[in-house]
């Protein structure tokens, strides 16, 4: 899907800023990786993941795009997510989400 079709089609972008536990970022790299390796082709309506560090290595930040709100709000109803929280959760000491809507995107 490219960047105009996401604005037209009503998708989401999630935008998690994760502070990974104090001397964990790596590992916490790591499995959120591996999660995405797992899940991959079982979320409905995902269409791609971005995971970034920042450069004094306290945070990381994850990017999903979702095709619609709805299937975002299955996704994070779902065991799936239950159990991908499960298997994160040790490894993070605070995480701030938001939602946002495309509105413009520049190659």
């Amino acid at each position: 899907m490219d960047d105009r079709a996401l604005i037209d089609a009503g998708a989401v972008v999630l935008v998690n800023v994760f502070t990974p536990q104090p001397g964990r970022t790596d590992d916490f790299i790591r499995a959120q990786t591996a999660e995405y390796l797992r899940l991959a082709g079982q979320v409905e309506g995902a269409l791609g993941n971005r995971l970034l560090r920042a450069l004094d290595g306290t945070r990381v930040v994850n990017i999903a795009y979702f095709a619609s709100i709805e299937l975002y709000d299955a996704w994070r109803e779902s065991a799936l997510f239950a159990d991908h929280l499960d298997r994160i959760r040790e490894l993070v000491e605070r995480v701030e989400p938001a939602l946002f809507e495309p509105v413009f995107e520049s190659a």
